[in-house]
């Protein structure tokens, strides 16, 4: 083989490995990046950010009296507090958490 034949080999390898070394170079950084991902994000079905709490938006009729409002939010808060795992229980009137 003579030098020239060599060079132009090494020169055809050369591009071979630009045209198919970048697509596999991207491949590699998005498979690594998908790896970093997966090792942060969390993967329980419940995450442990999760606090334990919930919110409930009790709506009566249009122009419905505050005292009845107060009565239908304090019952719904005793039936919560009898659920188990409950410890405590917090209610606002007169502003809806669906609605603003």
């Amino acid at each position: 083989m003579t030098p020239e034949a060599v060079t132009a080999m090494m020169g055809e390898a050369i591009k071979l490995t630009l045209l198919v070394g970048s697509p596999m170079l991207l491949l590699g950084l998005v498979i690594a990046a998908s790896v970093g991902l997966l090792k942060i994000t969390p993967s329980a079905f419940i995450p442990t950010e999760d606090q334990g709490a919930f919110m409930v938006n009790v709506q009566l009729p249009d122009a419905a009296a505050q005292p009845r409002t107060d009565k239908i939010v304090k019952q719904a808060a005793q039936m919560m507090m009898k659920m188990p795992g409950v410890s405590d229980v917090m209610t606002t009137t007169g502003f809806s958490i669906m609605t603003g």
